[in-house]
């Protein structure tokens, strides 16, 4: 029971056997070939080659499961002599079981992908073969012990990572006295060659020991049964009573370093299913139907919740279940190559996505803004310069939301894609709170400016990976309680773009432009206007025009004049109301704007637009006559 509680409570467990990815049914697997092994039921050998093949399909480093079974025969031949008869025949039935389940997957494989094992690999890797990881590895012993002295600390934390040790030292001397129960060594076993695919692994940023489940799991039966080994049943009842304190007390160490690990991952999970439900998937079915795209597709890496909701083809740019990807952008080798004209051909001139979302690494990697077509033939619906980007790889690249130009017409425009597809509000975690609660009975009243400091210290701390979520929690609480909070705004916006959400920014930057304008900040107002004004143009236009890269309303007027002389109609609307955002009486502007809505041939509009600029500057006779064009038009309508 204690054993059951502590499997129930590890936050590995608990979190990435439920994650929706392959740990369940690699756990599952794991656990069915430990239970073959200590059971020992007919034909358990050849069972346990079958299912030591199938844990091998669920991971590639599943395969070293193959050989805890061949490892536990050759051990007991060599300490038991009764033993010895019939172990080369279980021997060839377990290898029998093994080949008749993987040497057909890999023939498959090889036949229908051309390569041995799934994408992941060829995506995730970082060494270009076996040899140079071996290689690795014994170079850099420090690294490995390192990195297993971190498992045992995710396994029992870092205070039962003691008694771990210790039992495990026990274990080795009931292996010498040959008085080590089966269950024991069994799951010794099948843990060891855990340990060995863990530490041949890559190193995972998603966290919480995601390559290490059959491990973790093994680890804490382990711990429990080593506790019941050296203090049988038959003992005195006084020790059997240790035994029992020892083991609750064992389980109270453990369930409170579980606790706060749990928590703080529920406070930010990565890539968190409806997170990228509400985002993108959502967002991007309701965007296509409105721009009528019947067989749209999009290119993005966040694509769990897109496989299962969206109704857009889906690219995946993390190489993930996309052999291209691997093949044109890694070039087949573990690097992320910058200069990758084949996938960019592949991306821009074959594929052709309807949309295309890039974030922080894959913003880096793509690179897509470097290449004239992209600027062609992409929109963005969202974009800014992306600071993950600036601070990590020292690249000035935009990230963001992009749709193809050519979907865009009269009838749904950038700005209708920007203001009325925004994500539905995101349910407030109860993780998020339990930290009001906690909160509140550290500081019983916090004044604003004590939420505020504290959420503007979690963004400046890189070390904290739930941070910039935690940050835009008790940002919204300071906009709360003081709405016109002008840094709390502006942190706030950056938080959101920071983390993926720059749908979610816009309204905050635009709140953000309203009160800078009142306000007369002028910083706050050309943060504001550079990060909702088109991309691409207010940097490349303003530095092209001679503006020593300020914003300025001449250049995003020019832009717009440019963008009229290669008919980008919608995008000349876009530029001129960036310009009117930042000089508000912008007579020119409102004239460009009306110019565009009549070649769109939306005339109520460009009677509007051309209305104000008259209204503004009187003499303007660019205006007069663009809007007797817009009356005449408008005039020979059928009523």
């Amino acid at each position: 029971m204690m054993a059951c509680l502590a499997l129930a409570t590890s936050p590995p467990l608990v979190i990435w056997t439920a994650s929706g990815l392959e740990n369940g049914l690699l756990l599952s697997l794991v656990a069915l070939l430990w239970a073959l092994l200590i059971l020992r039921p007919g034909h358990w050998p050849a069972l346990s080659g079958v299912v030591a093949g199938l844990i091998g399909m669920a991971r590639p480093d599943g395969l070293v499961f193959g050989g805890v079974a061949p490892a536990m025969l050759l051990l007991e031949t060599w300490t038991s002599r009764e033993r010895r008869s019939g172990w080369l025949r279980a021997l060839v039935r377990h290898l029998a079981g093994f080949a008749a389940v993987v040497v057909p997957f890999l023939a498959f494989r090889l036949v229908y992908f051309a390569l041995p094992w799934p994408h992941p690999y060829y995506a995730k890797r970082e060494w270009s073969s076996a040899g140079v990881r071996l290689s690795d590895l014994l170079k850099h012993p420090k690294a490995a012990l390192v990195k297993l002295w971190g498992l045992a600390v995710g396994v029992a934390g870092p205070v039962a990572v003691w008694l771990l040790l210790g039992l495990l030292a026990a274990a080795l001397l009931l292996v010498l006295r040959g008085r080590l129960p089966r269950h024991v060594g069994v799951t010794m076993l099948v843990g060891a060659f855990g340990i060995g695919a863990y530490l041949w692994l890559e190193s995972d940023w998603m966290g919480e020991y995601r390559f290490a489940t059959p491990v973790v799991a093994m680890g804490l039966i382990f711990v429990f049964a080593m506790l019941h080994a050296t203090v049988p049943d038959e003992s005195h009842t006084l020790l059997a009573r240790a035994r029992l304190a020892v083991s609750w007390g064992v389980v109270a160490v453990l369930v409170l370093d579980f606790a706060p690990r749990l928590y703080r991952f529920a406070l930010s999970p990565p890539t968190a299913y409806a997170e990228v439900s509400r985002l993108y998937a959502q967002r991007f079915n309701a965007m296509a139907k409105a721009l009528g795209v019947q067989h749209g597709s999009i290119l993005i890496a966040d694509t769990g919740a897109m496989l299962m909701e969206s109704r857009l083809t889906v690219y995946d740019v993390a190489g993930l279940f996309e052999p291209a990807v691997v093949q044109k952008l890694k070039k087949g080798t573990p690097v992320w190559w910058y200069d990758h004209p084949a996938f960019n051909d592949w991306v821009l001139d074959a594929i052709k996505p309807s949309f295309i979302v890039a974030y922080k690494f894959w913003t880096n990697v793509t690179g897509f803004e470097r290449d004239p077509r992209f600027l062609r033939d992409y929109v963005a619906i969202e974009a800014f310069k992306d600071p993950y980007v600036a601070r990590v790889y020292r690249r000035d690249l935009h990230s963001g939301e992009f749709v193809r130009r050519e979907l865009l017409s009269g009838a749904v425009g950038l700005g209708q894609l920007q203001h009325d597809f925004q994500p539905a509000a995101a349910p407030r975690p109860v993780a998020y709170r339990l930290a009001d609660l906690l909160r509140s009975l550290r500081h019983r009243s916090e004044t604003v400016s004590e939420i505020k400091a504290e959420a503007l210290a979690l963004l400046r701390d890189d070390r904290e990976p739930s941070g910039p979520s935690q940050a835009t929690d008790l940002l919204q609480t300071v906009l709360a309680r003081s709405p016109d909070d002008r840094e709390a705004l502006r942190a706030l916006a950056g938080a959101f773009d920071d983390s993926g959400r720059a749908a979610e920014a816009r309204p905050v930057w635009e709140r953000l432009l309203a009160v800078a304008g009142r306000e007369r900040d002028e910083r706050a107002v050309l943060a504001a206007v550079a990060r909702l004004a088109p991309f691409p143009g207010v940097a490349e236009v303003a530095v092209a025009h001679g503006t020593s890269g300020a914003v300025t309303p001449e250049g995003l007027l020019k832009l717009s004049q440019e963008q009229y002389r290669e008919r980008r109609f919608l995008e000349v609307i876009e530029a001129c109301q960036a310009a009117i955002r930042l000089r508000p009486g912008y007579a020119e502007a409102y004239n460009n704007i009306c110019a565009a809505y009549n070649e769109l041939g939306r005339w109520d509009e460009a009677i509007e637009a051309c209305s104000k600029a008259i209204e503004l500057k009187p003499d303007l006779q660019l205006a007069r006559n663009n809007l007797a064009w817009a009356k005449q038009e408008k005039s020979r309508i059928p009523r």
